[in-house]
């Protein structure tokens, strides 16, 4: 993991940590910077990491995963959000908090 500071000196997903996770999440390149969503439709671009993306796409793949791995569904949220509220509380905006909660819940960090 690379660590990339805003200029408030809040750690920021690179290019590459988005990406890895828009892959994971069932994103399949088309075309150049064309990608097939994971819910159909025409190859658009990547979308971006934001709260509306990341609840939409990464969140039920997150869920998923925990559950799958024996953790009830309200478990698997509760672990979710309170390490985005952890990060949140430290500082972090509320887009790069979830993306980072993401990214620990799946064991990444």
């Amino acid at each position: 993991m690379w660590l990339v500071l805003d200029k408030d000196g809040k750690m920021k997903p690179t290019k590459e940590e988005i990406m890895e996770l828009w892959k994971w999440c069932g994103f399949k390149r088309a075309l150049g910077k064309l990608y097939w969503y994971p819910d159909g439709g025409s190859a658009r671009r990547m979308p971006l990491a934001d709260l509306s993306n990341l609840f939409k796409y990464a969140m039920p793949k997150t869920i998923g995963e925990l559950m799958l791995s024996g953790i009830g569904n309200r478990e698997s949220w509760n672990k979710v959000l309170r390490i985005w509220m952890d990060f949140y509380f430290e500082g972090m905006g509320l887009e790069d908090a979830l993306f980072w909660a993401i990214y620990e819940a799946r064991g990444e960090r």
